[in-house]
Formats: structure tokens, sequence, C-alpha cells
């Protein structure tokens, strides 16, 4: 079923030499594969090559900058973040399949000049040593339309990283308290309870998401949603992540940042470090259209890694929009410490194909 073939043992001097290798790739050659989805125009494709110990559903992460692609084809447009899919290959007996995956941005990402990011996802299940996979990425830009962006229950690929279970309780509101239905269970909504309900008007996944609507002159703390408290470890390293949108924005407006505090407590649950791990997500997250305007009303994925400061044994997440007035949408939020083991596949990408 899988893209899969055994290379050669060699005797032991040789693997020596190998010992500080854990991982190598290689930009793919030969037949081409066929082409897994007409409605995506590009893809690379990627050979990924696993070390010399055996492992168990690894990530993989590989750059892509998008800026470099499309200029070494010669096309014009500006590159969707959301079309980002990941494909194992096709064979003789079967089709290629998609592969949970996530798009991270660099820093400083620009769909105009620096689109750059990479793109992660996981190996599943035990992938015996020395042996080779093939994938592709594939990908579009905004003029061939706007692609819905993927939605993979229960999944969350950070870079580099081996799955650890979601810390947040009720991530996706789907469970309601047992006296108030319009509040979700565990967590707390801060400052004008009324404006911040349990919703069934639009979710990301599920049929639920947390809701907040902001009022005239009630600007950051109009209100808040509060997560229950999840145990940390200090000093380690946590990815954070949610699904945020907006319902509608008013005109002349240029939307609502949506913003996530991480609050980190002692064994006594005195804070240790307030604001320590604050993100801030403004109109600049949002894609925009090809007339260069932003696109709202769409789901945005919004993610931040944080290391724990000493003395942490627990966290809460604080989240709201700013917007005078807005209605914004939270879903799915999730928090994982990043645990990495050895070896993990390290990937380099092949040349780009077009349609």
């Amino acid at each position: 079923m899988n893209t899969i073939r055994k290379l050669p043992r060699w005797g032991k001097k040789p693997l020596l030499v190998l010992l500080g290798l854990l991982l190598c790739s290689k930009i793919t050659e030969g037949a081409p594969n066929p082409w897994w989805n007409n409605s995506f125009h590009f893809r690379v494709p990627v050979t990924v090559t696993t070390g010399l110990l055996e492992t168990r559903d690894p990530v993989v992460t590989t750059s892509i900058n998008f800026s470099r692609i499309f200029s070494d084809l010669k096309v014009q447009g500006m590159p969707d973040e959301f079309s980002v899919r990941v494909v194992e290959a096709q064979t003789a007996n079967d089709r290629g399949r998609e592969i949970p995956c996530a798009f991270h941005k660099d820093a400083g990402y620009d769909a105009r000049s620096h689109a750059v990011g990479n793109v992660s996802w996981k190996m599943e299940g035990t992938i015996p040593a020395l042996e080779e996979k093939l994938y592709y990425v594939y990908f579009d830009i905004l003029e061939n339309g706007h692609k819905k962006a993927p939605s993979y229950p229960g999944e969350t690929i950070a870079p580099g990283d081996k799955a650890t279970p979601n810390l947040v309780e009720n991530p996706g509101a789907e469970n309601p308290d047992k006296d108030n239905p319009l509040s979700p269970d565990l967590w707390t909504n801060q400052y004008f309870p009324s404006l911040a309900v349990r919703s069934d008007e639009e979710a990301h996944s599920g049929k639920y998401s947390f809701k907040i609507t902001t009022k005239k002159g009630l600007l950051g703390d109009g209100a808040a949603w509060c997560s229950p408290f999840m145990k940390l470890r200090p000093g380690k390293t946590y990815a954070f992540s949610f699904w945020a949108r907006e319902k509608e924005v008013p005109a002349g407006e240029q939307g609502a940042p949506m913003t996530a505090f991480l609050y980190f407590f002692d064994e006594n649950k005195n804070v240790v470090s307030q604001n320590c791990a604050v993100n801030r997500w403004g109109p600049g997250s949002y894609p925009k259209d090809p007339e260069g305007k932003f696109a709202f009303n769409r789901w945005l994925f919004l993610t931040m890694t944080r290391v724990t400061p000493a003395g942490t044994c627990y966290g809460i997440i604080h989240a709201f929009p700013y917007g005078d007035p807005v209605t914004v949408y939270f879903d799915d939020f999730e928090i994982r410490e990043v645990v990495t083991e050895l070896p993990l596949p390290t990937i380099t990408v092949g040349k780009a194909e077009r349609q």
C-alpha cells in the first residue's frame, strides 16, 4: 500500500560512519506520479529516508518557499496558505492518500514578498530503519480560487514533535454546563458574561464554538473566555493553537485582533508569570485576496510555542478579541507538550512541478 522500498544493508564498518546521520533525504527523480487532484495546480515531491533506528509516528518538517517556487516557475499570483496538502505517492495498486498536515508561516511572512513557511506531517505507524517513502506537497495560488482550510479532527502537528495529548478540556465547547447550556462545561466567561456564550452559529469542527460579542466602548475587556487549569511542567516547550473567525466586519474596519494569553501558576496556583506567553494576532494575520484586500470571515489557524518558566505547575488560557464592536468565534483550543525524540526525519524539497 505504501510507497516504501527497502534499502540495502551494509556491513558494520560503513555503518559506523553513518552513526551521526539520523535521517537523510534527497530530491525525488524518476517517472512522474499521477496528479492527485486537478484543482491543485502545483506540487513538490519529497523523499523521506529513515535513519539507522526504527521509529514510531515520527513528525517530519520541510520548508516551503512559495515566493521562490513561483518565481522559478514564472507564475504570477499570490500563494493560498490554506491550499497546502500532503499526499502519499500513488502506486500501481493504490491511489494517493491525503495525510493530515499543518502549514506554519515564518515570522515576517508576506504573501507578496516573503511567502515562506514549514509544512509538517506525521509518518504513521512503526517506520523501519533505512527505508524510503515518497510524498507530494500540493498547493495553489489565490487566482485559481480560494481553497477551504483542511480540517483534521484530533490532529495537531507541530514541527519536529511527537504527538502528545491535548491538555485543554472541552476545547471546542461541545460539552455544555449542566446548569446552563449556553455556557461550555469547565470554562468561565469573564467581565460581561452575557457577551460570551456557547454557540452553534459557527464551528470549525463539531457543532459548537466559543462566541464573544463586544460592544461599543468595551474595548479589550468587554468579554473573555478562561479555560480550566491544565497541568504543565516547568522548562518544557508547549505548542498552543486555536481557530478563530469573525462573523462580520463593519464597513471601514480592518478586523479584530484575536488575543490569547497563557498564564502560568505554581503548585499553590499563584501566578508565576502573568502574560509570559502572550501572542496577539491582528488584521495582518488575514490572507489577502488578489486585489490586496484582507479576506475576512474565514477560519484562521493561530499558533505559537512557549517554554514554561521555572516553578510552573499549571496554566490557563485567556482568550478575547479587540474590536469595537465585533463578533468572534473561537474553536478547537489545543496545548500539547512538544516532545522531541531522536531520530526525527529531516527532509529537503524536490523540484516544483506544475500541472
